[in-house]
């Protein structure tokens, strides 16, 4: 008997590298320290929430300073197609 198993075609890894792809390509400012802060999959399995976490590289900003505000960006990567399907400002 064959097993069948609820995990969607697109893996929590493969959600993570098409995030963080996406996340390149659609911003436009320099950033840096891009991390992977939380991943969640949607109550109905549908859909990866990649949160990442990041920092504006702005050149106004001093070098000396170390506390450059840190940003947040909720990716929803499609669990079956992979496509990216929003990317918006995470509140703390």
């Amino acid at each position: 008997m064959a097993t069948v198993s609820n995990a969607p075609p697109v893996d929590v890894k493969a959600a993570v590298r098409i995030a963080t792809t996406y996340f390149g390509q659609i911003l436009q400012h320099p950033y840096s320290d891009l991390a992977v802060e939380e991943v969640e999959r949607s109550d109905d399995g549908r859909y990866w929430q990649i949160t990442l976490g990041y920092t504006l590289t702005d050149p106004s900003f001093p070098t000396f300073m170390t506390n450059k505000p840190r940003d947040f960006k909720v990716i929803t990567i499609d669990a079956t197609t992979g496509e990216p399907t929003s990317m918006k400002v995470k509140k703390l």
